[in-house]
């Protein structure tokens, strides 16, 4: 089906709420993966008082899965939690501890080839981009790529070469826009 990544030039603008909310209100059959190097925030957040069963590894499990197992096929689905009962939503939540981002660069291609091929669409949160932590690999993977940000001169300014950057690794087919977020 469809990857889509949605981003941010820095500064919070909202990107975790965004996905949530377009994951919440997608057609079908959806996966929001959190894969932001700096954190996770669903998982605390809006399901903190909806789980009624331990959340698991997430991504960080999934991540020591696959340096345990370099050759196998990621186990993707063994580490998804129900956003809704019904099952069409669910969530890959991402790292709680920051400092475990730097654990997470081995397997960004490797899930970039999961996600590509999961049986539904994909909506990922990779937060902030520019930096050494930035997933490249879900970038260059992806169908398309949002960047939220507020509708500020800081915003805007600091959009900007984030985009060129993000435009020199998207696939030439993928969509790019704009989701600006008022207060």
């Amino acid at each position: 089906m469809g990857l889509c990544c949605l981003i941010s030039p820095g500064g919070a603008p909202g990107v975790s709420t965004t996905a949530l909310g377009i994951a919440l209100l997608w057609p079908g059959r959806v996966l929001l993966a959190e894969c932001d190097p700096m954190g996770r925030r669903v998982l605390p957040g809006f399901m903190a008082d909806r789980m009624r069963e331990s959340a698991g590894p997430g991504l960080l499990g999934l991540g020591m899965a696959a340096e345990a197992e370099q050759d196998a096929q990621l186990p993707l689905k063994d580490y998804l939690v129900p956003i809704v009962d019904d099952g069409r939503v669910e969530l890959l939540h991402g790292i709680r501890d920051p400092r475990h981002g730097a654990r997470l660069g081995p397997l960004w291609p490797r899930l970039a080839d999961a996600l590509t091929a999961w049986d539904g669409d994909v909506i990922a949160d990779l937060g902030q981009v520019g930096g050494k932590s930035t997933p490249v690999e879900l970038l260059k993977a992806a169908d398309a790529v949002v960047m939220v940000l507020k509708p500020t001169l800081a915003q805007v300014d600091a959009a900007k070469p984030r985009l060129e950057a993000v435009r020199s690794v998207v696939n030439e087919h993928a969509a790019l826009g704009l989701c600006v977020i008022n207060d």
